[in-house]
């Protein structure tokens, strides 16, 4: 049924609109033009929204164009305006229309098509249109209702969420005609006090005032006779509005280049506190003028401004929507046709002070954190308004002083976690906007920091010396560029990876909106003990979750990422005002905002470290196999791999004993491949042997032979990180230490007697040369002995073990850094174990004379086995050698016993316990 009464309205509407378009255009009805203009309105009256908040916008609208035409001495178009307003929306039983009838969509396309009715009725006048004969005619009509309004048509309902600018009385028109006809008092008193649009006689400066005509004099001191009654102060409340929005001079203040004061002149009430009031209005429309001031240069892009302070611009706009908020609403609810309370200065003091408070200590902060960008460097400008607003936020007393600053530093902050969020998105460092702390990198590798110094002797002024002490000092500054450091090393090690795409994956939400997740929770976990300690534990839950409900509850350009404890799913957004809010709101006391900016920074920047840390620890353990390159390198370099080991040291050893022409490394490298291919066939290619020195392979000894021996393992650059040249260098030393081990085993092991030395006569006398190969032997076995103690420590306790724990602690790493740190600490523990570092030298000197007795005791064995004791005199020298190498052995195992047993009770080594048991200190026999 509704459907069909639009229809037919439309119907009628299509039958008027060819009349009115021929009336405004005289187009034709076959010209082009015409049906353009018939296409324009049929989709503009089908397309106006009609509901309750544009209807009370429309309503506002057109009660602006009456008051107007009140002011300017058109009641008769005024009235006629209302009138007709109010036949056209109401219905025969004297109800209005509902919202969504075509009647207000009507209203709505006349009103947008008259554009400036007020000028339009002025001209009318001016040239004497016959439409002012017919307004006039129907001014007669209605004079019966004595000029009062039809408050049916526009009730004072106008508290919606209406967030349109100032009312229509404050657009801007050309002069006004002089007053002919008597005023309406309430025009009378929009005159007075309204701002730059009114008349120019109300406008005048005292200065003008004189050379104004007679008949302007007049007609503004019959006004001035009036004082204005209380009832009525929604005017210069108005006024006081006017001032906040848009500045300038006006009837109770003046402006001076860039702070807003009262006149001195200026005509008010005869009530002192009315003066003080006004004036205290004065500071912060100076506040407001500067900060605006401010944000319109930035925002205008003049001079080139730094990135940070269009940031820092916005940050400033957000803090004052709600100032503004609040008095358009005020703006709205003091017009005098539609007031249903006094509207008092009073009042309006008391409601407005917090703002000003706020405005205050912003423009405190703003004027001290703010330099001009024509004269220093844009990383200047950016690093101190952040370093600045930090030290507020350290130093501050004022609680509201130092909550304005946090919000404001949660502001700025988008502008250097956007930096750093590039840099892992496209996998490099750089920094186009010549902001940040770093310029770039060096071509030998490196980053290249940017200089805050601004010392320049005798010629710096205090405002340098401040802004060079501020910046030295910041430790937000400090940790950024520690951070950069860091992403330095995790770009450096993705890229040569190949995998510089992967980091546009972990980089899916902003470092921004972590970073206002971290510090939200990081100040609800602070408050949260406070209140449990205070409330019941009912009103504390209910009170810990107002923070996060009324965070959720306000929308804005720049957003927050909130997190519910119990799930990691994000909430609702929320702008740096809200931030700002709920810091007043949640605690009454000072917070320890620096601590907690401070900490929610640098989880947000680890967070992407870890993020990276992570993607490279699985790259490193599943595409590259690090654990099965240490185990390759175990069971090679430190001869784990006890039965493939054992055929190639044993081959080694071998050559050496019958190294006619020397020992060549191709040849040991062959030996070691053809070995290892038959357990490792992919790898055993990577392994090679070289020598230090040729020289002496004929003629050194084993020993001299596998100190200069080096093994190398042929690693790819991304492995070789992990296993750098100073950990191959330590596994080349633990590589010899253990072949040494090895040789001095297999050698004695390998010695043995003839069958005539070993067994003598069993009753007759032992000859010299018997008595002589069993001491030998004796000697041989207190050497076998503690070598193989010493073996059995290394290769059980030692190697087994550690390389367990190692495989552990990587298997485990979460970094990069951590699996080098593993292995590291793993080569450093392994090391100190086989007495290879400073603390272990002594020890080592012990069993380097071990292995010297195995080259002697060798030696003489091989002269017995001959047969080299043909007389007493030969006898007596090998006896007296003997002699010499038991003495010697001997006092090496007092000092091995003796150093050991010192390692474990002063040193605290237990981990020799089972060394010092086997090398008691007792002698061997």
């Amino acid at each position: 049924m509704q459907n069909k009464m639009m229809d037919e309205q439309m119907k009628v509407i299509d039958e008027i609109l060819p009349k009115l378009i021929k009336s405004l255009t005289g187009f034709s009805e076959k010209d082009r033009n015409f049906k353009l203009c018939r296409d324009f309105a049929r989709s503009r009256i089908n397309a106006s929204d009609s509901d309750d908040s544009s209807i009370s916008m429309l309503k506002r609208r057109i009660l602006g164009i009456s008051e107007r035409l009140e002011v300017e001495n058109l009641a008769h178009f005024s009235k006629l305006l209302e009138n007709s307003v109010c036949k056209l929306v109401t219905q025969s039983n004297g109800e209005e229309y509902r919202e969504s009838h075509i009647h207000w969509k009507l209203l709505d396309f006349l009103l947008a098509l008259s554009k400036n009715p007020l000028n339009g009725a002025r001209r009318m006048l001016r040239e004497g249109s016959h439409v002012v004969q017919q307004v006039c005619a129907a001014e007669e009509i209605l004079s019966g209702e004595n000029g009062e309004r039809v408050e049916d048509v526009l009730p004072p309902d106008l508290n919606g969420d209406d967030t349109d600018e100032l009312s229509d009385w404050t657009e801007s028109e050309d002069e006004a005609l002089p007053v002919e006809h008597s005023m309406h008092p309430a025009a009378k008193m929009f005159l007075r006090y309204l701002p730059g649009d009114s008349p120019a006689h109300h406008r005048k400066t005292p200065g003008e005032a004189s050379d104004s005509d007679d008949s302007e004099t007049s007609s503004s001191a019959s006004l001035s006779e009036d004082r204005v009654p209380f009832s009525l102060l929604h005017c210069p409340i108005r006024e006081v509005i006017w001032m906040f929005f848009h500045p300038d001079n006006c009837n109770f203040y003046r402006i001076e280049e860039d702070t807003v004061k009262i006149r001195q002149d200026a005509e008010m009430p005869n009530i002192i506190v009315f003066r003080k009031f006004m004036a205290d209005f004065a500071q912060p429309m100076t506040a407001i003028l500067r900060i605006r001031t401010f944000c319109k240069r930035v925002l205008s892009a003049e001079g080139s401004p730094p990135q940070m302070y269009f940031i820092y611009a916005e940050a400033l706009r957000d803090l004052l929507r709600p100032m503004e908020e609040y008095l358009l609403d005020v703006e709205k609810r003091i017009t005098p046709e539609i007031m249903n309370e006094p509207a008092t200065l009073l009042n309006f003091c008391h409601a407005l002070e917090p703002h000003c408070q706020m405005l205050k200590h912003l423009l405190k902060i703003h004027e001290s954190a703010v330099v001009e960008w024509k004269y220093f460097p844009r990383h200047i400008c950016s690093a101190f308004l952040q370093a600045k607003i930090f030290h507020i936020i350290q130093s501050g007393l004022n609680r509201v002083e130092v909550n304005v600053a946090a919000s404001l530093f949660t502001g700025i902050a988008q502008f250097y976690l956007q930096v750093i969020h590039s840099w892992w998105s496209f996998g490099k460092i750089s920094d186009e906007q010549k902001e940040f702390i770093v310029s770039g990198r060096s071509a030998e590798g490196g980053l290249i920091f940017r200089s805050f110094n601004l010392d320049r002797g005798a010629k710096t002024t205090p405002k340098e010396k401040e802004m060079n002490d501020l910046l030295e000092q910041c430790p937000i500054l400090a940790l950024l560029k520690g951070h950069s450091n860091q992403i330095e090393e995790r770009l450096d090690a993705i890229n040569a990876l190949d995998r510089a795409g992967s980091t546009r994956m972990m980089t899916t939400n902003s470092l921004w909106q972590d970073f206002l997740a971290k510090f939200t929770t990081a100040i609800e976990d602070y408050l949260a003990p406070l209140q449990e300690s205070s409330e019941e534990s009912s009103q504390s839950s209910s009170s810990y979750v107002n923070f996060r409900q009324g965070t959720l509850e306000k929308g804005g350009k720049l957003f927050l990422q909130l997190f519910q404890k119990s799930t990691s799913k994000p909430s609702e957004h929320s702008t740096v005002v809200s931030v700002l809010q709920n810091l007043m709101d949640r605690s009454k006391g000072m917070l320890p905002l620096e601590g907690i900016f401070r900490n929610a920074l640098n989880e947000t920047l680890n967070t992407e470290i870890q993020a990276s840390d992570k993607l490279m620890v699985e790259i490193y353990s599943k595409e590259l196999n690090l654990l099965e390159h240490l185990r390759l390198i175990r069971r090679v370099f430190l001869l784990e791999d006890s039965a493939t080991m054992f055929t190639f040291y044993s081959r080694l050893f071998e050559d050496m004993e019958s190294r006619q022409e020397g020992i060549h490394p191709l040849s040991l490298t062959i030996n070691l491949q053809n070995t290892l291919s038959a357990v490792y066939p992919e790898s055993h290619s990577k392994f090679r042997l070289e020598l230090a020195s040729l020289h002496n392979t004929k003629t050194g000894s084993a020993l001299q032979i596998i100190r200069q021996l080096s093994l190398i393992y042929k690693l790819s650059p991304n492995i070789a990180k992990v296993f750098d040249e100073a950990s191959m260098r330590s596994y080349n030393r633990l590589f010899g230490f253990l072949l040494s081990i090895k040789w001095s085993l297999w050698t004695l092991e390998g010695l043995k007697f003839t069958k005539s030395f070993s067994i003598g006569s069993a009753y007759g006398s032992l000859t010299e040369t018997v008595r002589t190969s069993r001491r030998l032997a004796i000697i041989r076995f207190w050497i076998l002995y503690a070598l193989n103690n010493i073996h059995f420590h290394l290769m059980s306790e030692a190697l087994q073990r550690l390389g367990h724990e190692v495989e552990q602690r990587i298997g485990a790493a979460e970094s990069l850094q951590e699996i080098i740190h593993a292995h590291s600490d793993y080569l450093n523990t392994l090391l100190e174990h086989c007495f290879l570092l400073t603390d272990g030298e002594k020890l080592l000197t012990g069993i380097n004379q071990l292995f010297h007795l195995v080259q002697v005791v060798r030696s003489e064995w091989v002269a017995v086995d001959k047969e080299c004791v043909s007389d007493d005199e030969n006898a007596f020298d090998i006896e007296s050698q003997i002699d010499q190498i038991e003495k010697t052995y001997v006092e090496c195992h007092r000092f091995l016993a003796t150093t050991l047993s010192k390692e474990v009770a002063i040193n605290g080594k237990t981990y020799l316990s089972a060394l010092v048991s086997a090398f008691d200190r007792r002698l061997p026999y």
